[in-house]
């Protein structure tokens, strides 16, 4: 697995990578969080833009113009999550894309998050478009599916994170939700299976919730590269701290040497 590497930070080598996520709504809440994300030593910053009150693209390019000012060379993932995935607005795929379309032409953000399941089956024509698209401008892709609904098996989960590689892309996430312990073990297992795969790129796999949390402080020994953590209210169920979440990581990876 070769790292993908973004401003400094190389993505899928040594310990997996912090990112908070900022699910303000408002231009200065965005812009205060995105101070703290810094000053917290957190590797990666994410932009929840589904959570802003926007009224056009335009307002949204100027916050991004602003944010990364705010977060200088830290890695900024660029994500607008539609509903059926977990978030709080929906876009057509024709304005997905033109908003992902001028997202990369800013080069303001390093990462674009694309749903590859987004008609809830793989769309490849849609993904390839803005991945031949986004290697023009030097915007890596992060190709993602989102399971709020429960967990696949395991077989499953290891054949999305391979179809999604396909793709061309330069990251892939999986996040499901477990019923169970079991649940949790198969997202483990799944996220072994890949990272042994001759083909793999760095990736994220989440079970998310309280009894998935272990996925997030054990991401290193089953290969996943980043981990979200939370910087006060979290982002997403079953996020740790980030202060937390580094120790954890910490004594995984003194524990693997």
């Amino acid at each position: 697995m070769e790292p993908v590497v973004v401003r400094k930070v190389n993505i899928g080598e040594g310990m997996p990578k912090i990112c908070v996520s900022i699910t303000e709504e408002s231009r200065e809440s965005i812009l205060e969080k995105a101070k703290k994300i810094v000053e917290s030593g957190a590797d990666m910053a994410e932009w929840r833009v589904d959570w802003f009150g926007y009224a056009s693209f335009e307002d949204i390019l100027r916050v991004l113009g602003e944010l990364r000012a705010v977060l200088d060379e830290m890695p900024l993932i660029f994500t607008f999550r539609n509903e059926n995935e977990g978030g709080k607005k929906t876009l057509d795929l024709s304005e997905y894309m033109q908003l992902l379309a001028e997202v990369t032409v800013s080069k303001k953000a390093d990462i674009i998050d694309v749903e590859a399941f987004k008609s809830g089956l793989l769309d490849t024509d849609y993904v390839e478009e803005l991945v031949s698209f986004s290697k023009k401008y030097g915007v890596k892709v992060l190709a993602s599916n989102h399971d709020f609904s429960g967990t696949p098996s395991e077989e499953t989960m290891f054949s999305t994170l391979r179809a999604m590689t396909r793709l061309k892309v330069d990251l892939v996430k999986i996040a499901v939700m477990p019923e169970n312990m079991q649940d949790v073990l198969s997202l483990l297992s799944a996220s072994e299976m890949f990272a042994a795969w001759e083909e793999s790129i760095p990736f994220i796999a989440i079970s998310m919730g309280e009894q998935g949390r272990i996925s997030r402080y054990c991401a290193e020994k089953t290969g996943s590269a980043i981990t979200f953590g939370a910087l006060g209210e979290a982002s997403g169920p079953g996020q740790i701290q980030v202060e937390a979440l580094r120790r954890l990581l910490m004594e995984h990876h003194e524990g693997r040497r």
